[in-house]
C-alpha cells in the first residue's frame, strides 16, 4: 500500500514521531537518573542541596531516595500524560480526512450523528467505502475507552467500557498482543481499569496504522482534480516551488517534487505540465 505524503498526512507523522521521542526519552532519562541517584544512597540532603545547579532541580526538592522512587516508576504516569495527545493528534486527522470527503460527496451520503472520537473512524467508513480494519480500530477505541475512564470516571469501568469488552475480536486481542507483547484485558461494571505504557504503545503505533489506511481511502475517494489541487497548493504555497525558474525547470522540479510524496497517484506528464502552467 503506497502512501501518499499530502501536508496533513505529513504534519500527523512529524507530530507522532515528535511525541514518541519525547516520551521514550523522558522515560530513559527517568531511569538514568534513578540509577545515577544510586551513588548517593544513605545521603539525607535533597537534591536541591546536592545539584543547585540543575534547573527547576527545587521544584523537585526531596531527597535521593523519595526521588529514585518516583522515577523508576514513571512510565506508568508518563504513559497517561501521553496518551490524550496521541489520540488527540489522530482525532484532528480524522475531523480533516471525513470533511475532506464530505466537501466532494453528495448531502444524502453524509454520515449521521455527531463526529466524535468514538464514532470518526464509522465516519469515514461510511464515506470512503470501508478502508479502515476492525480490529485497528478496536484497539484505537479500547485505548480512548480506558483513557476516558481514568479521565471522567474515576479509573473505574462503566456499562459502555463492559459492552465494548464485549465485543473485541480474537483478530483484534492479537493484533493488541502483536503491539505490546501483554494480554489485552477485559473489564466488566466497576473493574479498576489500567493506563499504563501498553496503552501508549498501542496508541502510537495503531494510529499510524489507522493513518495510513485513511490515506488510502482517501487516496482512492478522493476525485483526481481534487488531488491535483492539492498538489498544486502544497507546491506553490510551501517552500517547494523555484522562484524564477522557466517552465521547463518548475516541470522537472515538481516531477521531482511529486515522486517524493505523491507517487502512488502516478501523476502523468500532462498533469505536472497543467499543474505548473496553472499560476
Amino acid at each position: 500500500m503506497g502512501v501518499i505524503h499530502y501536508p496533513g498526512f505529513r504534519d500527523v507523522r512529524e507530530t507522532r514521531i515528535r511525541i514518541n521521542d519525547t516520551v521514550m526519552g523522558l522515560l530513559v532519562g527517568a531511569h538514568i537518573s534513578s540509577k545515577l541517584l544510586e551513588l548517593t544512597d544513605g545521603s539525607s540532603h535533597t537534591l536541591g542541596e546536592l545539584f543547585p545547579e540543575i534547573k527547576h532541580v527545587r521544584r523537585f526538592n526531596m531527597t535521593p531516595q523519595e526521588a529514585k522512587r518516583i522515577l523508576s516508576n514513571s512510565d506508568e504516569l508518563l504513559a497517561q500524560l501521553a496518551v490524550p495527545g496521541v489520540l488527540a493528534v489522530h482525532e484532528d486527522m480524522m475531523r480533516q480526512s471525513v470533511d475532506s470527503l464530505k466537501a466532494v460527496a453528495p448531502k444524502r451520503k453524509h454520515p449521521k450523528g455527531n463526529f466524535n472520537a468514538k464514532s470518526m473512524h464509522d465516519h469515514f467508513d461510511s464515506l470512503a467505502g470501508g478502508y479502515l480494519a476492525m480490529d485497528s480500530k478496536q484497539v484505537f477505541n479500547y485505548v480512548r475507552n480506558s483513557r476516558n475512564k481514568h479521565i471522567h470516571q474515576g479509573g473505574f469501568a462503566d456499562r459502555e467500557f463492559e459492552d465494548d469488552c464485549a465485543l473485541i475480536t480474537e483478530d483484534s486481542k492479537r493484533l493488541w498482543l502483536k503491539l505490546t507483547s501483554t494480554k489485552i484485558r477485559t473489564y466488566a461494571i466497576g473493574d479498576r481499569v489500567e493506563l499504563g505504557f501498553s496503552h501508549l504503545i498501542a496508541a502510537l503505533a495503531v494510529s499510524k496504522r489507522l493513518s495510513e489506511q485513511v490515506n488510502d481511502g482517501l487516496r482512492h475517494t478522493l476525485p483526481r482534480d481534487e488531488w491535483l489541487r492539492i498538489i498544486e497548493a502544497d507546491w506553490f504555497d510551501g517552500p517547494h516551488a523555484p522562484k524564477g525558474a522557466n517552465e521547463a525547470q518548475r516541470q522537472r522540479k515538481l516531477r521531482g517534487f511529486v515522486s517524493m510524496y505523491y507517487a502512488p497517484l502516478e501523476v502523468t506528464a500532462e498533469e505536472i505540465a497543467e499543474i505548473v502552467s496553472s499560476r
